[in-house]
């Protein structure tokens, strides 16, 4: 079975996932006090439907969209810092695609992402993903800044402690199964 949906050598993603990563993503981000918000994610009050391909990309959306919540922090401090945001070209409802493009990008080392033949294109992902580019040394100069004012080597040392130590025990686990030998 062919997966056309995997990311491969960090080339981006197909414009649905990005779609489903941030109506996700909008609706988990963490809000903060009015007088501390400088990013605003527009209204969320909607039940947004999402429509997956496959399992895979069920997956591959949702991962996106809790990496992108992990650094929410980060990546609004970067988005701020480049003097990216806010845009007024792009409304506050598609923020959250922002922040979901702008992780996808700085994972992928500020690199084009690739068009996939296969997909239909997104005019707002297309718009989103053109902004972000045309601002990508400024952002990967906030980047730098940031991790230089945190004195962090890498992003990764940007999620709490607790959360990172948890990961690290989840991934050294053992994984065990059991095959039904009757069955195959």
């Amino acid at each position: 079975e062919k997966r056309t949906v995997t990311q491969i050598e960090k080339n981006g993603y197909p414009d649905s996932i990005y779609i489903n990563a941030a109506k996700i993503f909008q609706g988990i981000h963490t809000e903060k006090s009015k007088d501390k918000n400088l990013v605003q994610y527009g209204d969320n009050s909607e039940s947004p439907m999402m429509a997956f391909k496959d399992e895979h990309s069920r997956r591959v959306s949702y991962e996106l969209a809790f990496n992108a919540l992990k650094y929410q922090r980060l990546l609004e401090e970067v988005l701020l810092d480049s003097k990216a945001y806010p845009c007024y070209s792009i409304p506050d409802e598609l923020t959250s695609l922002l922040v979901v493009m702008l992780y996808d990008l700085q994972d992928r080392k500020f690199r084009k992402q690739k068009v996939f033949a296969e997909e239909e294109l997104v005019a707002e992902v297309q718009e989103v993903g053109h902004y972000l580019y045309s601002y990508r040394t400024k952002l990967a100069a906030a980047l730098a800044r940031c991790r230089i004012k945190y004195d962090a080597l890498s992003i990764e040392y940007f999620v709490p402690e607790t959360l990172r130590k948890r990961e690290q025990r989840a991934s050294a686990l053992p994984v065990c199964f059991w095959i039904n030998t009757l069955k195959i």
